[in-house]
């Protein structure tokens, strides 16, 4: 649509005159009117030309392209046949222009008088809009031509006929001329609108050809700058600029810089709008791409510039002018994962400047000879940076400073003498050990032994027969398992750690006797023998390197770190490997414990714990890195230990490996605490990743299993909660289980194979002590030789039966010994049995007893249990009988009591049980006191009154008391004889004494000893104590006896005042007290017994057995025996007892 058309439009709707249109079609032809449609219209407007309705229909019909040819002519137009092509439209004179006088020529100055500074020709003056053609040639008289002249004002002549006229020839010939010339400048004002030049750089603009579409724009604004897309096209043009930066995302911070150059030249613009839907896209693509340069950019000054710049990006995206709310939800993920990447980054500049301050001090550390200075550093770095672990540059800063340790191991030049004097054993002390050995083989002095550490104690057991031939306490801080070697004189010997007195034993495995032993400074690691050699190390970090004949020292250095795990060595090399307490790993020369080399392997504090160990110079070091993996660093080494060097990355395994590995060959078999298996096997012809793991099983078990292993001829044998024999077939990548044994036990022991036998220690999962045993090898099975029974803990102190020749000792087990009379010193193995129950098919674990009469004791069964063991001489001989309760069974967590020839048990569905200890009959009623509906009651252990009416009291541990009684009518039943409603509850257990009854009572931060006048149970005033009571109150001679944190032991008399009080100094008292004469036995958990003036409380005489004691103290023949953890009794040489 052009002005053309416009005043076509006028003049079909006879908006205005017809000479004012005419005028304004000669200004329009003669090119001087240079304004658009609009322009044009507010100039007829504002010359009341046209009214404001007019106007707004014009422009409308403009905009929607009507044309004048659609319009009918109005009715006055059609009146007055007066269009353009009328013949009375051949009056080109001015007619009536007088509104249009001030029209804009080109004469007038722009921005003049002319309110829309057009500029551009006027319309003519009279003369000019006179008849178009005057000014021709006028014939004269002699036949010749002259030109007519013009003057101020031409009369327009008259003719007779009108049609008579060459004029018209002429006038026919221009309008056809008008008509070609209206048609060019009608396309070529068509074309030089600018709608074309617009949409043309639209098209470019929407197909990416962003360089082209901006130059294009730039001409569009430059020549139609008043254009109403003018606005959009400046928009357009600085977006592309935008597009074209960030399009290949080569240079984001070039598009950065473009984006923030642009955006405030064009936020202001109308027509931004149609820019923001772009900006929700490309804004967060410069910050994503920036942020991402950042992050892959190793360079940390250029990460810093990168992460200014994306951030400086962010606050573009967070804009809202830019990028309303409206459209940031859709690119709200986006915007999220760039976050989290500038997170990331500014964290990772954090890391690299706090690495680059590391390196710097480690360095200047190194320099100063300061390792643990350098460990510190690296330790502070990794605990805010764990992913710095494997940074090259830290690791070759730390290896650095390892470099320089090899000067730092020093020699020892003053070496400790051996001794042969063995102070543990010889005391005045006797031991009985008792076991249960099954089948009763007979010795055979030419079998080998196995020493086996179980719980801190040594036991040697031949292993043709299973006899245990000695027993040793090496103490429970170590469980290193023994290492054995032959001597130049033939002696098969034994090597163990005394944990006790930091002590190595050479002991001889037959005899138990020792041959030689070293004392140390600090506690020791598992030691490695080697053609008859010791190779040891100590925490404190020294090695040593002993004689295994004698123990004397060939050589011994001092580390500059701490240890952290045994000594390691491989068969092929003459190096000893240890693991240094972090760090670093030295190798060692066997001959003089020389340094060769340190290994920076960059361990932490505490997560090698097993030796290293390898095969074919290939060194596994395996390290615990986290709760549920370790790692596994691999080495070659020389010949002669050093020369160490990574053949391949780290390997990542799962599980934790706390069990030294077992070698066969070119495979190492590794167990981890999930109980997998993992077998690495090492291929010296392959260069690159020599080792490879060949075969794993998969974990059945969530809870943690130490796993014991042992390989023969392509067996596999696994001990964790069973035992395992798996077949390997390596070829095909694969370990086949072949039979399960044990099932449930746990294994406390590698197995030993030795030939068809294989022999393992376990211990049973329902019932107390160990098992070590020799099963025969079969195809599908395997077949008992012998089972030994060792640790078993007694039941019960010892006892005597009516009829029986000597004491008694029952184990936990069921198993019944008598108890010799020994000379002090001397240690015995008892292992014949006067009685025992069958444990076939099910183990016992009894604890507790009581005598029923002379010729029965009764043991009572675990809270979980319903039988019972009594033992009894009725026969004429000892027997051993399980008697089951005639009860239900019902929970309970309070041991039971002999009382009055009955047994109770409290159950805690509040029922006081009452059975027969010789029959099991239940013939009493129970007591049922009231509880809601799902009440428990945690009964107190029940204890027993005398006097004229047998009763028994119990608390519930919350504010009753009771006093039971077994009463005949109607039948025989438990009944309540007294209650009790206390103030404040009764917390502990109870004992009486005569008429007096004491208990325990907490109360803040210490407890209270509360005191009772029985029958009728009535409270008297307290004994106020300062701390907790530590061990419960007992009665004995008629007083009550408790242990305090604070006041030590307390006498109570029977009178409700306290007789006195014996500090402990931290001891911890297990058993007692037992009178002996005028005097009280007490023993205590670390190995020590007391004998007490039982009037004074003072100390009379002291023993310690050197080691751990139970609760048990036996008076007996006029021999007093402290019960040991492990079952064995000690004999306390007392003087004067009676």
């Amino acid at each position: 649509m052009n002005i053309s058309d416009l005043l076509d439009l006028i003049e079909a709707h006879d908006y205005m005159a017809d000479n004012q249109i005419s005028a304004i079609r000669r200004q329009l032809a003669s090119g001087s009117l240079d304004m658009t449609i609009e322009e044009l219209v507010q100039f007829l407007l504002d010359k009341q030309r046209l009214t404001k309705y007019q106007a707004k229909k014009l422009l409308s019909e403009v905009k929607s392209g009507v044309k004048a040819d659609s319009i009918g002519a109005s009715s006055g137009r059609q009146t007055s046949g007066k269009w353009a092509g009328d013949d009375a439209a051949e009056d080109f004179g001015g007619g009536d222009l007088g509104g249009l006088d001030d029209f804009p020529t080109s004469g007038d100055a722009m921005g003049g008088d002319d309110p829309l500074g057009l500029g551009g020709s006027g319309f003519g003056t009279e003369e000019e809009e006179g008849d178009p053609l005057g000014g021709e040639e006028e014939e004269t008289g002699k036949g010749k031509k002259k030109k007519k002249k013009k003057s101020g004002h031409t009369k327009k002549e008259t003719r007779k006929n009108q049609w008579d006229s060459p004029l018209l020839l002429f006038g026919g010939g221009g309008l056809v001329l008008l008509v070609l010339v209206g048609g060019l400048l009608y396309f070529w004002l068509m074309f030089d609108s600018g709608d074309e030049m617009f949409q043309a750089a639209e098209q470019s603009y929407r197909s990416g050809s962003y360089v082209q579409a901006a130059t294009e724009y730039e001409k569009f604004i430059e020549r139609f700058p008043d254009h109403p897309n003018a606005p959009l096209a400046e928009v357009r043009y600085g977006m592309s600029s935008v597009w074209h930066a960030v399009e290949g995302g080569a240079n984001w911070e070039s598009a950065l810089t473009t984006t923030q150059k642009v955006l405030p030249e064009i936020d202001t613009l109308p027509a931004f709008d149609e820019a923001r839907p772009e900006l929700a896209s490309l804004l967060p693509e410069i910050a994503g791409g920036l942020a991402e340069n950042a992050q892959l950019s190793s360079d940390l000054d250029k990460k810093k510039h990168l992460a200014e710049l994306a951030s400086a990006s962010m606050e573009l995206v967070n804009d809202p002018n830019y990028l309303p709310t409206s459209l940031r939800e859709a690119q709200q993920s986006r915007i999220d994962s760039i976050e989290m990447n500038l997170i990331r980054v500014r964290r990772d500049i954090e890391r690299d400047q706090a690495r680059n301050e590391t390196l710097a001090a480690i360095e200047k550390a190194t320099a100063e000879g300061k390792f643990q200075e350098v460990y510190q550093l690296r330790r502070s770095l990794l605990n805010g940076y764990p992913g710095l672990r494997t940074d090259e540059a830290l690791n070759k800063a730390v290896s650095t400073a390892a470099t320089s340790l090899v000067d730092q191991v020093t020699p020892i030049s003053d070496f400790p003498a051996p001794a042969t004097d063995d102070p543990a054993m010889d005391s005045t002390f006797a031991q009985l050990t008792f076991v249960q050995h099954e089948p009763a083989l007979p010795a055979d002095p030419n079998s080998d032994v196995a020493v086996f550490r179980l719980d801190g104690t040594a036991y040697a057991v031949e292993l043709n027969t299973g006899r245990l031939l000695w027993r040793r306490y090496v103490g429970v801080a170590n469980d290193a398992q023994a290492i054995t070697w032959t001597s130049n004189d033939g002696q098969s010997l034994a090597g163990l750690i005394d944990s006790t007195r930091n002590q190595f034993l050479a002991i001889n495995k037959r005899t138990g006797k020792l041959v030689w032993r070293q004392d140390f400074g600090s506690e020791l690691f598992r030691p490695q023998v080697l053609d008859g050699v010791i190779y040891l190390a100590e925490l404190d970090g020294k090695v040593w390197k002993l004689s295994g004949d004698s123990g004397e020292v060939e050589a011994a250095v001092t580390l500059p770190q701490k240890v952290a795990a045994p000594v390691g060595m491989l068969s092929e090399v003459a190096g000893v490997y240890v693991v240094a307490e972090h760090s670093n790993v030295f190798a060692l020369s066997t001959k003089d414990l020389k340094c060769v080399e340190v290994v920076p392997v960059g361990h932490e504090v505490g997560t090698i714990t097993v030796a290293p160990t390898g095969t074919l110079r290939h060194l596994f070091l395996f390290e615990n890195a986290g709760l549920e993996f370790s790692f596994v660093h691999l080495y070659s080494v020389g010949a002669g230990g050093g020369q160490a060097k990574l053949t391949q990355d780290t390997i990542r395994q799962p599980g934790r490996v706390v069990v030294n590995p077992s070698i066969s060959d070119s495979r190492v078999v590794v167990t981890n605490d999930r109980g997998e298996v993992l077998i690495y096997e090492v291929n010296m012809a392959t260069k690159d990743d020599p080792v490879r793991l060949v075969a794993a099983t998969k974990s059945d078990s969530a809870d943690p299993i130490i796993g014991y292993t042992g390989v023969d001829r392509g067996t596999l044998w696994v001990c964790g909660n069973r035992m395992t024999r798996y077949v390997m077939q390596l070829s095909r990548g694969s370990v086949v289980r072949k039979m399960v044994d044990h099932d449930g036990d746990t294994f406390v022991a590698p197995p030993m194979i030795v030939g068809d036998q294989i022999i393992h220690a376990r211990r049973n999962s329902d019932a107390l002590g160990f098992v070590v045993q020799s099963q025969r090898i079969a195809a599908n099975k395997l077949t008992n030789i012998w089972e030994t029974t060792i640790g078993t803990p007694t039941a019960g102190p010892a006892f005597k039966l009516e009829g029986a020749k000597s004491p008694l000792v029952v184990t936990s087990r069921g198993a019944v010994f008598d108890l010799p009379n020994v000379e002090p010193g001397s240690s015995q193995i008892v292992d014949k049995t006067q009685a025992k129950l069958d444990v076939t098919t099910q183990h016992y674990q009894f604890m507790g007893a009581a005598a029923v009469d002379p010729k029965n004791q009764v043991f009572y069964p675990p809270n979980d249990e319903t039988r019972s063991l009594v033992v009894d001489t009725t026969n004429g001989k000892v027997t051993a009988r399980l008697i089951a309760w005639e009860i239900p069974s019902t929970p309970r967590d309070c041991p039971p009591l002999l009382w009055n020839k009955h047994v109770l048990v409290p159950t805690k569905m509040g029922q006081i049980l009452v059975v027969d200890p010789i029959t099991g009959a239940a013939d009493v009623q129970p007591y049922q006191p009231e509880l809601a509906f799902g009440e428990q009651v945690e009964w107190a252990p029940p204890v027993a009154v005398g006097g004229g009416e047998p009763s028994v009291i119990l608390s519930d541990r919350l504010n009753s008391l009771y006093r039971l009684g077994i009463l005949d009518t109607p039948e025989p039943h438990l009944a309540s004889l007294e209650q009790v409603k206390l103030g404040e509850s009764m917390s502990g257990s109870m004992a009486v004494a005569g008429l007096m009854l004491v208990g325990v009572s907490s109360q803040g931060d210490h407890d209270v000893l509360r005191l009772f006048q029985l029958p009728e149970m009535a409270e008297q005033p307290s004994i106020e104590i300062k701390s907790d009571v530590i061990y419960p109150p007992k009665e004995a001679k008629g007083r009550v006896y408790c242990a305090t944190a604070g006041e030590g032991l307390l006498a109570i008399q029977d009178d409700f005042t306290l007789a006195w009080s014996r500090p402990l100094e931290g001891r911890q008292v297990v058993s007692g007290p037992l009178p002996i004469g005028d005097k009280l036995a007490v023993s205590f958990a670390q190995g020590e017994v007391w004998l007490l003036n039982a009037n004074s409380g003072e100390v009379v005489q002291t023993f310690d057995v050197g080691e751990p004691l139970v609760d048990g103290l036996s008076w007996s023949n006029d021999q007093l025996w402290a019960h040991g953890y492990d079952g064995t009794l000690h004999r306390i040489p007392v003087e004067d007892a009676k």
